[in-house]
């Protein structure tokens, strides 16, 4: 409303690769069109459908009033800069990476989804404000880092330490996504000349020596 009134030259809307839902089958990868299940029972659905819902007001304001608003729907973001606090799947395996601690998993690790690294992210939403089209919708991912939870488990044993391993012990109730999978396609973002330039290696080495420097 803001925007309506302030008239501004361009907005990107920071969404969500959660507003997918549930995704049984990654044969394809994800076009900015595609709908995955969520159940609106489900009490951590409360994210992805608020997601849902702002990017649908988002388009409502655009064709109503033509206010210039784009979406970045981002993969799950991160790097150096992330809170010593955090505790998203990433930041809980630097930490073990750094305490020699094995990494434990309450579920089985089947979720899969893309990742990005932070600037990457920032770099994309700067296309995206700058390149991009009003109404439009862009996936912000690095496609190659598309891993379930325990392979990235696996992965940050094996590139950053030796003397760790994956455990999973099974623990219901703790507010986990569903297994799902979200792999994103970037066709749209890439075709505005965006390309993402930091893998996974790189993203956890970043995010290790940050949080070492932390503490």
């Amino acid at each position: 409303e803001y925007a309506r009134v302030c008239k501004p030259k361009c907005i990107v809307y920071i969404s969500s690769l959660e507003v997918y839902g549930t995704v049984t089958d990654d044969e394809h990868s994800l076009t900015e069109d595609c709908q995955g299940y969520l159940d609106i029972a489900d009490v951590r659905s409360s994210y992805p459908m608020a997601k849902r819902a702002a990017e649908c007001m988002c388009h409502a304001y655009v064709s109503e009033y033509g206010v210039p608003v784009r979406i970045a729907r981002l993969a799950q973001t991160f790097g150096a800069g992330v809170d010593k606090t955090d505790n998203r799947v990433f930041a809980q395996f630097a930490r073990c990476v750094i305490n020699n601690q094995d990494i434990v998993l309450h579920t089985n690790g089947l979720l899969k989804r893309s990742y990005c690294y932070t600037t990457d992210a920032i770099s994309a939403i700067l296309y995206i404000l700058l390149k991009g089209k009003d109404g439009e919708i862009y996936n912000v991912a690095n496609e190659k880092t598309y891993i379930s939870i325990i392979d990235m488990a696996k992965f940050v044993c094996k590139e950053f330490n030796h003397k760790i391993r994956p455990v999973i012990q099974i623990k219901d109730g703790m507010g986990y996504s569903p297994d799902t999978k979200l792999r994103l396609d970037t066709t749209k973002l890439k075709n505005l000349g965006w390309n993402s330039r930091f893998g996974l290696r790189e993203m956890f080495e970043n995010l290790i020596k940050w949080l070492e420097y932390c503490d």
